[in-house]
């Protein structure tokens, strides 16, 4: 019963929630405003009503505890990384199609254990083998043209890069931070960033638009809470497998019926699939890293 517990609340449910959410956006963007505005301005928005949300909703019951901070800069490097994410895939898109990009930009969970081995927190054998196999698969099912990922492959790279800083120091900053305290930090330098460049991108919004951006804003407030949640449970080794949720549901999507029927693309998916569910059977059994909330 313990263990099935552990399995069900345990570090891998809020990191594969986290990836769900993340894929929920993503539709939602493409599916209403992708072609209207700009990745920079959405991004700009959505962290601005980030910060509002968190100062309206939270800051007073809060006494806005979640603006003291101990490492104000590490706060405002982190909130950097994040940044170029969406801006390194939004460059990536002029330049190729999602299916060159992907394989390129999920190599993050790869650079995840690269940097917390570099950080002194060795991965098991087991999480390099798993990780590796499953940037294979994600290759395999999506089959990027070499052209293709030859244009795209310094900004998806550099998004990967970011992601993978974001998650490694949201472990790091997790063991003395607030969990409030990341989540407003990485609005704050994210927003100001972004500002400095507004001239560059800004354009007019629509009412509908702001409506988008503001459940845009909320669908990332969450998976952002949802994967400090999961990082002051288990190191990010344990729980990069977990990340490749995303891409295989991003797949099963986007995906035309008569590729179901290509073995070699059923398989990847098998594989991608099975190497999320070991880091979910594994992951329970990481130490966790103090909790501290507000």
């Amino acid at each position: 019963m313990t263990r099935l517990r552990e399995l069900l609340i345990g570090p891998p449910a809020p990191a594969a929630l986290a990836m769900v959410m993340w894929l929920t956006a993503e539709i939602v963007f493409s599916r209403t405003i992708g072609d209207e505005i700009p990745i920079p301005q959405v991004t700009w928005l959505r962290y601005g009503f980030h910060l509002a949300l968190m100062c309206l909703v939270l800051g007073i019951p809060c006494r806005f505890s979640f603006v003291r901070t101990s490492r104000p800069w590490l706060q405002l490097g982190r909130s950097l990384l994040i940044v170029t994410m969406p801006l390194g895939l939004g460059l990536a898109i002029e330049r190729a199609s999602w299916d060159d990009i992907v394989p390129i930009f999920w190599t993050a969970p790869l650079l995840v254990l690269i940097m917390t081995s570099l950080a002194g927190d060795r991965p098991s054998p087991l999480s390099w083998i798993v990780v590796l196999i499953a940037v294979l698969a994600v290759v395999v099912m999506n089959r990027p043209s070499l052209r293709g990922m030859a244009g795209a492959a310094l900004p998806s790279f550099a998004a990967a890069v970011g992601f993978a800083g974001y998650f490694v120091l949201t472990r790091v900053l997790g063991r003395t931070e607030p969990l409030l305290t990341n989540l407003f930090y990485t609005g704050l330098g994210a927003f100001i960033a972004l500002s400095i460049l507004l001239p560059t991108f800004w354009g007019p919004v629509s009412a509908r638009q702001l409506v988008v951006v503001v459940i845009l804003a909320i669908l990332g407030w969450i998976t952002l809470w949802l994967i400090e949640r999961s990082l002051r449970q288990a190191s990010p080794a344990r729980l990069a497998p977990v990340l490749f949720l995303q891409p295989l549901l991003d797949s099963a999507i986007r995906v035309t019926r008569p590729s179901f029927a290509d073995l070699r693309y059923l398989v990847a998916v098998l594989v991608v699939l099975a190497v999320v569910s070991a880091a979910w059977w594994l992951s329970p059994r990481s130490s966790p890293a103090p909790e501290t909330v507000v």
